[in-house]
């Protein structure tokens, strides 16, 4: 059984069709030592209870409980690019969300508990080719591409 169904009985045991709003993620920020920590990732929620010491209060990785945070994991701006909208990113860096995706998909202790009541990306969706980047990005300064790759601590 699941740490959290002991918190919140078995019938309470979230599951992957589950629809999470944003404020409801917001309840999952680590914060309460008795509820699990849940990150959005590209329209997923998942528990990452296991990693409480990394997601939640003052763990390195914080920032990204309770919220879908899925354009930071791209960016690597955990400033300003906590948000779930991956507009305006080029092919490579949308190539980066199946990284993380399968990270989190594949992770031994953390496990999708649901949905977002959105999505990130729709299947008609075609990101910004690397061409169209630099042809519109005259003047402006270029987004950062910093390097993210999923390390085993997560």
């Amino acid at each position: 059984m699941r740490p959290y169904a002991l918190a919140f009985g078995a019938g309470n045991i979230p599951t992957p069709d589950r629809i999470f709003t944003a404020e409801e993620l917001l309840k999952y920020d680590g914060r309460d030592p008795d509820t699990p920590v849940y990150i959005g990732f590209n329209g997923f929620v998942y528990d990452v209870s296991a990693g409480r010491q990394f997601y939640g209060p003052g763990g390195g990785y914080a920032f990204f409980a309770g919220k879908d945070a899925t354009r930071a994991y791209i960016t690597g701006n955990f400033a300003e690019d906590l948000v779930p909208n991956v507009d305006g990113l080029r092919e490579n860096q949308l190539k980066e969300l199946k990284t993380w995706q399968d990270f989190y998909d594949s992770h031994a202790d953390y496990f999708r508990v649901g949905n977002m009541d959105y999505k990130i990306l729709e299947s008609d969706t075609k990101p910004e080719s690397e061409e169209a980047a630099a042809d519109n990005a005259e003047g402006e300064p270029e987004m950062s591409t910093k390097e993210t790759k999923p390390k085993s601590e997560l």
